[in-house]
């Protein structure tokens, strides 16, 4: 990702990111980055990645292009200078330089980490409501209909935020043979815990995770894309605090949304002993709960902020108190 500022002549000024490996700038609708002034061409420039490194390339634009990096200025006009490495405060001085327009990079972020081999990815978007339950392949398949439905019907008046994920999470685990845990992750920072819900002789049981979280890049992916994804061999350099194991065979994994916002993230972990633990189709089922699901755990969290909120105002309240009793004794 790369992030940055456009300043036009008259002081109106833009922050845009973008994810892309090219952003082309120009006055043409084709471009990324769409700049409205006269002596900017249709196709003027392009930031590129190459690596870990970001370059500035002009595309023999009319006017030409300026970089500068505090004092020190130089030209690109796309034949003897074809391009120059961009650093975070560069700005780029485009078209006419008495009244140029400007391009600041204000930040770059490092390439996005690999998540795993996707082998299926299923749209989050339009599949919420009881028409995606109807409309969707397990529609006919009595066992899967009734338990999410009969799953939707109990979590109506199911407000304790551990019961709602218990409910969810055994229910995730029922129709997935080949699932070994469920991790539920209703923030991305590390404010909240993220809690797992694993199979025990006889049941489930949750285990909450405070120092851990899922993958970032992975959380974001689901976040940007809007997708539920089924990936194959996570990669070996998981960092020290993710609650994924590098080796695991299969995760499905699929992001939370409560009206157009991101509050969260469902994964659900395949048992190493098989050497397939999800197929394809799997993935729908697993788009299918959590986009039910979604606003029971929004709300289930909700309450349980609430919650903390109103007891710790009770403890305040309650030191308060005892703090005015003892002044009173002591002026006695």
């Amino acid at each position: 990702m790369i992030r940055v500022r456009t300043t036009l002549p008259d002081g109106a000024s833009t922050d845009r990111r973008f994810h892309e490996e090219r952003v082309t700038i120009g006055r043409a609708p084709g471009n990324l980055l769409i700049v409205a002034a006269n002596k900017v061409s249709s196709f003027h420039g392009q930031i590129h990645r190459r690596g870990a490194s970001v370059y500035y390339q002009d595309l023999r634009s009319t006017n030409g292009s300026l970089h500068e990096r505090g004092a020190c200025r130089t030209a690109v006009d796309g034949v003897e200078t074809v391009q120059v490495e961009l650093l975070v405060g560069d700005r780029l001085l485009l078209g006419d330089l008495s009244e140029p327009v400007v391009v600041e990079l204000l930040e770059v972020e490092a390439p996005e980490a690999s998540v795993g081999t996707v082998v299926a990815q299923h749209a989050v978007a339009g599949f919420t409501g009881m028409s995606a339950i109807t409309h969707s392949r397990f529609a006919s398949t009595e066992k899967v209909l009734t338990a999410v439905v009969d799953l939707l019907h109990g979590l109506t008046c199911e407000l304790d935020l551990r019961g709602t994920i218990r409910r969810i999470g055994a229910l995730v685990l029922r129709l997935l043979d080949g699932a070994e845990n469920v991790w539920f992750q209703l923030a991305t920072t590390r404010a909240e815990p993220v809690i797992c819900v694993r199979r025990v002789a006889g049941g489930v049981e949750l285990d909450e995770q405070s120092h851990q979280m899922l993958p970032s890049n992975l959380v974001e992916r689901l976040e940007r894309e809007r997708e539920a994804l089924l990936i194959h061999d996570l990669p070996r350099d998981l960092p020290s605090a993710s609650v994924l194991r590098s080796g695991w065979r299969s995760v499905l994994a699929a992001p939370l949304f409560h009206e157009e916002q991101a509050v969260g993230a469902l994964v659900v972990v395949g048992r190493d002993s098989l050497p397939s633990p999800f197929s394809s189709d799997e993935i729908e089922l697993c788009t299918l709960v959590a986009t039910q699901t979604a606003a029971a755990l929004y709300n289930a969290n909700l309450h349980e902020r609430l919650r903390q909120a109103e007891q710790r105002l009770r403890d305040e309240n309650r030191f308060l108190r005892e703090s005015a009793a003892s002044s009173t004794r002591f002026d006695e």
